[in-house]
């Protein structure tokens, strides 16, 4: 009989640490919750020898609750809803309406630079061509 209760309470564990962090986790945390409680009370029952018919019914209602909560956990895990879909990949393209006014816009701005001669010195003169012919390409 103890050796029935280490293997239980073995279970338990392991589902207290699959269940973590899911929705289905917290509803099954009150169910192994409540199946550690009797547990304790099993326990303690043994402990002081007080082997009866409500002992043996207790212990087999937790045999009963692991094995539905485990057979309910294979099942979530092997329901087809579940199953991961890739990524649809779609072209996205800016409309020919942005693209020609801003266009119209580059190039009204190269030739006001251009048109307008501003007394710089020699260094950014050079710098303002460079900057003109990459635009321009």
């Amino acid at each position: 009989m103890a050796a029935e209760q280490a293997m239980i309470r073995q279970m338990l564990k392991k589902m207290e640490e699959n269940a973590k962090g899911t929705e289905a986790g917290k509803q099954q945390e009150k169910q192994v919750k409540d199946l550690l409680d009797k547990m304790d009370e099993s326990e303690t029952d043994l402990v002081n020898k007080r082997v009866n018919p409500n002992l043996i019914n207790r212990q087999n209602e937790i045999l009963t609750r692991l094995l539905e909560s485990e057979k309910a956990l294979k099942q979530q895990e092997e329901d087809p809803k579940r199953q991961a879909e890739a990524a649809k990949s779609t072209k996205h393209s800016t409309p020919s309406f942005f693209d020609s006014t801003n266009l119209q816009q580059k190039t009204k701005q190269v030739e006001v630079l251009r048109s307008v001669t501003p007394n710089y010195n020699l260094f950014y003169k050079k710098e303002a061509n460079q900057y003109l012919q990459k635009v321009s390409k």
